[in-house]
């Protein structure tokens, strides 16, 4: 009974220190109810508990009984003490990232082998104390810590059988015209950039030469923009084609829950037999680990599957709850397998800080992209995200521009111009490779960015599309966002785009130039501190907006940015815009300011606090 009561508690210790550290700073779990929290801890806590307890069971049913006078007794305790000793390490690398800036992933080299006998003394450490405790309560069948264990199981087992919707997965059928095969598909995206910096759109230098030879056989959009200023949430809407304000995703550590997890773009192509991948960055713009379910088969180096051994009907009902045991698993092994050196930890917010060369840069990106298109079945159906282009400073890899000029200031014209020739080398090297292998001329290739240069959203970003066979062509110069990819890529396929998606096909019709295409901002980024880490205006962090700090819109020429700190409205002109309208036709900016309000309230946000902050500022 105390051995079974041990390991109750130390997996709910485990799962419980691991939700205190996310509840209480910024996380996937601060826009949950406290009721909702409380039900993700309880239910997660239960899969480990159940493991454990058969573990132990079979160490007193098989093992104990043959070996028990020959081995030491505090054996029996080895579970609890495992999972405690887990618990212990997660705890030390919270509080040393968090106080000192640093936890065991930081070190990379030999040092990393000093936590080994951290964890071995809180191992043992664990054993002696749980083997104590056994002994102060030997005469004791029902202790204080077994009716705690029994009450925390009863009341997680009944959490979890509490009715709950059961999220469906959309099923579609494709025809297409004249029995012509489904053809490949491949977003390729960078991080950051201008169409105005891209010779393809009339820069005068020349940024992007091969894009160039590519225009005459696209679909170009003269007028395109970013529907977020930050990676995860741009990435996030992209795929499911819904706006930011509806995942509310903006910044991580935002992840989507809900309906948002099953209703996306790579999914409905699965569903097709598409085989899918995703080449990007860990953490910011992989979209599993944004908690994209049933997506990609095919993520950043790891073969993904859902978990099959699950009933649909528990996987689509706990999808919180699986995405929290997963990311502390994660956390976990991962750490674990540093420290013995097993593996290495990779840190994305390093990653994208200092890009230095490393196993995850642009080259090994295309690689990678090369292997799998090598390695899977077609139809498939590609996600790249490249980082070459991420500022503010930039790692060259063929310098032209730069050449013998050092960096020594941010967003250097130089180094921003041979960002993009690398980027335009790389559009080169997918498109040479596909046209070796004999898949050019049945591929979608969609050129794009994520948002623009230094995270903006009233700056225009390249959208070119090459469709199989060039059917579609041309230049359009009304607006466009990043929205309307994935309706035109189900467009294109024959399939009517499902009522949750947002945007609308760039091939079925025009638009006019004065539908608003809406945009979100994160929280407002203050700079970095003494340790080189960016830190945030933990203002934007608090209800009821959390992490969406500004919500911009524009229409024809005009942008608009609603802050929502101080409800103030600025607004400007798209430079470079090349279809503007009469000022005439755009709203004034006070009614663009309802508008954005409107949208809030409209996504579900409470805007009262916002009210009271603009009657109580200036009138605009």
């Amino acid at each position: 009974m105390k051995i079974v009561a041990y390991t109750i508690l130390a997996s709910y210790t485990l799962f419980f220190s691991e939700w205190l550290f996310h509840v209480t700073k910024p996380s996937f779990l601060t826009t949950r109810t406290i009721a909702q929290k409380l039900a993700i801890l309880a239910i997660a806590s239960l899969p480990l508990t159940f493991a454990a307890l058969v573990v132990v069971s079979l160490l007193i049913i098989v093992v104990l009984p043959i070996y028990h006078k020959k081995m030491v007794p505090s054996l029996s305790f080895l579970v609890p003490a495992l999972i405690l000793t887990g618990t212990q390490l997660l705890l030390i690398d919270n509080f040393t990232h968090t106080i000192f800036n640093f936890y065991s992933g930081t070190f990379s080299d030999s040092w990393r082998y000093l936590y080994i006998p951290i964890v071995l003394a809180c191992l043992i450490g664990n054993l002696w104390y749980l083997n104590q405790s056994a002994k102060v309560a030997k005469n004791r069948a029902w202790s204080l810590g077994s009716i705690a264990a029994a009450a925390l199981l009863i009341i997680s087992i009944f959490i979890a059988l509490l009715p709950r919707n059961i999220l469906t997965q959309n099923s579609f059928s494709v025809h297409r015209p004249g029995g012509k095969a489904l053809p490949n598909i491949i977003i390729l995206s960078t991080d950051g950039i201008n169409a105005s910096r891209m010779s393809a759109y009339g820069y005068h230098r020349e940024t992007t030469p091969f894009i160039k030879t590519l225009l005459d056989e696209s679909l170009v959009f003269e007028n395109s923009f970013a529907n977020a200023s930050n990676t995860p949430s741009s990435i996030a809407s992209l795929l499911c084609g819904k706006l930011p304000t509806e995942i509310r995703l903006y910044y991580r550590p935002d992840t989507l829950h809900g309906v948002d997890t099953q209703q996306h773009l790579p999914g409905i192509l699965r569903g097709l037999g598409y085989t899918n991948g995703d080449i990007s960055l860990r953490h910011y713009a992989d979209a599993c680990d944004l908690n994209m379910r049933d997506s990609f088969d095919y993520a950043n180096k790891r073969h993904i599957a859902a978990p099959q051994y699950l009933p649909d009907a528990i996987r689509l009902s706990y999808t919180s709850e699986i995405y929290f045991i997963e990311r502390t698993t994660n956390r976990l092994l991962t750490r674990l397998k540093h420290i013995f050196g097993l593996s290495d930890m990779i840190d994305p917010y390093l990653l994208v800080k200092s890009y230095k060369e490393s196993a995850v840069t642009d080259r090994n990106r295309i690689l990678e992209v090369k292997q799998f298109i090598n390695e899977y079945s077609q139809p498939f159906f590609l996600h790249v995200h490249l980082m070459n282009t991420h500022g503010a400073k930039f790692h060259i890899r063929s310098p032209f521009f730069s050449k013998g000029k050092k960096q020594d200031k941010l967003w250097m014209d130089d180094f921003v111009d041979d960002a993009m020739r690398d980027f335009d080398q790389y559009v080169k090297e997918v498109v040479t490779f596909l046209k070796g292998n004999d898949l050019y001329d049945n591929t979608l290739l969609i050129l794009n960015s994520d948002h623009a240069m230094a995270w903006q959203t009233s700056e225009r970003i390249p959208l070119i599309m090459k469709f199989p066979f060039s059917e579609h062509t041309g230049r359009r110069n009304w607006n466009t966002q990043r929205l309307d990819i994935a309706p035109t890529i189900l467009d294109y396929l024959g399939i009517t785009a499902p009522e949750w998606m947002e945007g609308q096909s760039l091939i079925s019709r025009a638009f006019d130039n004065t539908r608003p295409i809406i945009s979100s901002h994160a929280i407002t980024i203050v700079g970095p501190n003494k340790a080189g880490w960016w830190v945030i205006d933990d203002a934007h962090t608090q209800p009821p907006f959390y992490n969406l700090g500004k919500i911009s819109m524009v229409r024809c020429n005009r942008w608009y940015s609603l802050n929502l700190k101080d409800g103030q409205i600025s607004e400007k002109e798209i430079s470079n815009h090349t279809n503007p309208c009469d000022r005439m036709d755009i709203p004034a900016k006070a009614e663009e300011k309802a508008y954005l309000i409107k949208h809030l309230v409209d996504k579900g946000y409470d805007v009262s606090t916002l009210r009271v902050r603009a009657k109580t500022g200036s009138q605009n």
